[in-house]
């Protein structure tokens, strides 16, 4: 189950007090500099599902998986993630962020689907803003990848956990769904921020065309019409980048996140005069955004 209620919130369990307890006995530090978020007061609170993805192939320990067990760790138990920086989680404790899902999604087409409808049924009954991140590993990547669309094919190189194996299939067969979507992330805002905080990142215009693509784009399908932001991040092998460091990676991009949906609510409420309700507008990309690659 994807549950909506506050046991799954950052502040319902004992990670408040852990990131207490960081402020008198700091973590052992990691490569990340000492850059500061700024969040020095609780924040309008923020409701964003994360999820990972499980094990597959020659993936018997999936580190998108592993990262949101660490996350969940720290949320229901109070357990600080190893290695990371003690002021990042006092940061992320007064961000006023309310994580939810933080589970492993099966790596397979119907699991992908079945999730993406949970996880928008959910959202739908959540008063406030929302946001999806999903993550994914990539055994290519040597960096944290920002993906900027989904691509409404399925090509799977090898069979998902349950046997299905398209070919060029389209994920929605619609006629009236795109051939991609695009994030309504500010990504080079989002790329700028993490860089000013040292996290290794980049932008990625191909997500690929396996579980990482499918479950990007079905859940930009499902979202976008109640404007809700759905990011895809593609996570390396640990062995490419230290487990400390992801995490610290996925609580700065999950802050930032959190900060521009707040800014774009301002701008909404400015221009009808003060409100600021309801879901964040879809605005797509800035028309000067240019992909890499």
């Amino acid at each position: 189950g994807f549950s909506t209620s506050s046991s799954s919130s950052f502040f319902s369990g004992g990670a408040a007090g852990a990131a207490a307890a960081a402020r008198t006995s700091p973590l052992p530090s990691t490569t990340m500099p000492a850059t500061r978020v700024g969040h020095t007061t609780m924040q309008e609170p923020v409701l964003i599902h994360l999820t990972g993805f499980g094990p597959f192939g020659d993936v018997l320990k999936n580190p998108s998986s592993e990262i949101c067990e660490e996350l969940r760790s720290f949320v229901e138990k109070g357990v600080a993630p190893e290695g990371v920086p003690a002021y990042l989680l006092t940061d992320f404790a007064a961000s006023g962020i309310r994580l939810q899902g933080l589970e492993a999604v099966e790596v397979s087409a119907e699991g992908c689907r079945e999730a993406s409808t949970q996880i928008h049924e959910a959202l739908a009954e959540c008063a406030g803003t929302s946001a999806v991140l999903h993550l994914g590993v990539s055994s290519m990547c040597e960096k944290v990848h920002l993906e900027c669309r989904g691509i409404n094919e399925a090509s799977f190189r090898i069979p998902d956990v349950r046997g299905s194996q398209p070919g060029g299939e389209r994920v929605v067969n619609d006629p009236e769904a795109p051939d991609q979507i695009f994030t309504s992330i500010n990504l080079p805002s989002l790329l700028a921020g993490l860089h000013d905080r040292g996290v290794s990142a980049a932008i990625s215009t191909d997500a690929g065309r396996y579980l990482c693509n499918y479950i990007f784009y079905y859940s930009l399908h499902l979202n976008r019409r109640r404007g809700v932001p759905v990011l895809f991040v593609h996570v390396p092998l640990f062995e490419k980048m230290k487990k400390a460091n992801q995490v610290s990676a996925i609580l700065n991009i999950l802050m930032l996140m959190a900060d521009q949906l707040r800014r774009r609510q301002g701008e909404r409420g400015r221009a009808n005069g003060g409100s600021a309700s309801g879901s964040p507008t879809n605005t797509g990309l800035p028309k000067s955004f240019k992909p890499m690659g």
